[in-house]
């Protein structure tokens, strides 16, 4: 989680607006992590041959 939230911070600070990411849809710690980091889920889709869910976080709301 602490490499997690300093990735997202160093995002934050170079002025991204937005964080993607995905896991496969059976990964439900993967899920857990980002829904704990703040992510919300988009979608889901098939991603080279797997089952995917994306995931999105809008930096912009933590300035």
């Amino acid at each position: 989680v602490e490499a997690s939230l300093k990735l997202i911070e160093d995002m934050k600070n170079r002025n991204f607006k937005h964080v993607i990411a995905f896991s496969e849809k059976d990964n439900l710690p993967a899920h857990n992590l980002l829904n704990k980091l703040g992510f919300e889920k988009t979608n889901s889709s098939s991603y080279m041959n797997m089952d995917v869910i994306f995931f999105k976080e809008d930096l912009s709301f933590l300035r």
